[in-house]
């Protein structure tokens, strides 16, 4: 048998193996020290896990955290001093959690941030990619609309020059009385569906 993984290895602490893979996990433990001290390792935490006493809160917890939340300054100003202190908090539950994760998982630390490396590096990318591809349709789609409105714009005035103001007029006053009309018939169709529906 090889070296034992985790799960085989919690599982046998577990007692979820089966009695011949257990035999042969044991078999192996005999044999080999690296997994003795890592079985012993795990042992250790887990009896130390279990021998902390169970955490309680009390019944008025709620109570306080929202009193303490309600006499707090609407704005309370921030120092460097709080940055830094935050900043540092940060950073030593990052050290932490990866700490935890090197002891858990049996990985490499340096591997593992070598294999988040080359998949960020790569999201990274493929980003910049896309926004480049984003800007230069923004871009031209930017000097389309610039061109269609030039060329609206003048087609406007030439069409304007040609027209004389009492046509302007006339034609003001028919758009108007369009949309009123519109408005009118749309307004009507609304009133009768909700009279309707009564």
């Amino acid at each position: 048998m090889s070296c034992f993984n985790l799960e085989r290895l919690y599982a046998y602490l577990e007692g979820d193996l089966s009695s011949a893979k257990k035999q042969d996990f044991e078999s192996h433990l005999a044999a080999c020290p690296k997994c003795r001290d890592a079985v012993a390792e795990r042992k250790r935490m887990l009896e130390a896990i279990d021998s902390l006493p169970a955490f309680e809160v009390p019944p008025d917890f709620a109570k306080g955290v929202m009193d303490r939340i309600s006499t707090v300054p609407a704005k309370a100003k921030v120092t460097i001093f709080g940055w830094l202190a935050a900043g540092a908090a940060g950073f030593l539950a990052l050290i932490a959690a990866l700490s935890i994760f090197t002891l858990v998982s049996g990985q490499n630390l340096i591997q593992f941030f070598i294999r988040l490396n080359h998949g960020l590096w790569s999201y990274v990318k493929d980003a910049a990619f896309m926004l480049v591809k984003i800007a230069k349709f923004l871009m031209l789609a930017f000097k389309v609309v610039h061109e269609l409105l030039g060329r609206g714009l003048e087609s406007l005035k030439v069409f304007t020059s040609l027209i004389s103001p009492e046509a302007w007029a006339i034609f003001i006053c028919g758009t108007l009385l369009l949309i009123l009309t519109v408005g009118v018939l749309w307004g009507r169709r609304f009133w009768l569906e909700k009279h309707h529906e009564k």
